[in-house]
């Protein structure tokens, strides 16, 4: 009994550290993913379905009947391997559609199982391949999806030795305000492709009466990375720079 207990303390604290983050146009929502084989991601990929829209109210029977009737399929992509783990992307396709109407992404945690850290059923825009960025001696996961006009959908993840921590970019966004004047807030825009390496980020700026983005004026915060965290080192604040958006890839 004493070994069963100190097997299950040893392992839930890891297993809490892992997050799914899941987004279909219904809503955005966290969870705690359980490891599965690659074919649960792949197989019959309506059964994966996070909107609650397939087959609603169906008994499991019924729903999987469905999917082996539907016309899809699902594409594994290798990103790349971050201290021992590979991350893949999954990217499913449904009817004649060639372009993914879904995206998951996978991390593989010992051979034959995996964890979906990220999973995203598309409302507007578009899904891209996930892509590795390198940031001093670091290594950080990102993704970009949604691409759509002047927003996207952004995330980097660092990798410690028992899981993958989202980066948290709101010390980033607080020294911005902080060096900003009244009725001025800031824009959350960004492309970590660029601001990561450089370990600097330009801040667009929203002021009274217009409240889009972006007036003149920018805000440039310098940073380091700390086990994946941003650790604020420089704020200036530039009332006469102009906001470059680069845009979506």
């Amino acid at each position: 009994m004493k070994l069963l207990l100190l097997v299950i303390l040893s392992v839930c604290p890891v297993a809490a550290n892992w997050q799914r983050d899941i987004r279909t146009p219904k809503g955005s929502r966290f969870d705690t993913p359980q490891p599965h084989t690659l074919s649960y991601f792949t197989q019959y990929p309506s059964l994966r379905d996070e909107s609650g829209d397939f087959c609603y109210l169906c008994s499991p029977e019924k729903r999987l009947a469905l999917a082996r009737q539907q016309k899809e399929r699902a594409e594994v992509r290798l990103v790349g391997t971050v201290r021992g783990f590979a991350v893949y992307d999954v990217l499913y396709f449904f009817g004649d559609d060639e372009k993914a109407s879904w995206k998951s992404i996978l991390v593989r945690t010992q051979p034959g199982q995996y964890r979906e850290i990220w999973h995203y059923q598309l409302n507007e825009g578009e899904i891209w391949p996930s892509y590795l960025v390198k940031v001093g001696q670091e290594t950080l996961f990102g993704l970009e999806d949604d691409c759509y006009k002047q927003d996207t959908i952004q995330q980097y993840y660092w990798f410690g030795a028992d899981s993958p921590v989202r980066v948290d970019l709101n010390p980033i966004w607080e020294a911005a305000k902080k060096a900003v004047p009244k009725d001025t807030a800031v824009w959350g825009g960004y492309d970590g492709r660029v601001d990561f390496p450089a370990g600097r980020m330009q801040v667009g700026l929203i002021t009274e009466p217009d409240w889009h983005c972006c007036n003149r004026g920018t805000v440039d915060v310098e940073f380091k990375l700390r086990s994946g965290n941003p650790v604020v080192t420089k704020t200036s604040f530039n009332p006469e720079a102009e906001f470059k958006w680069r845009g979506c890839r």
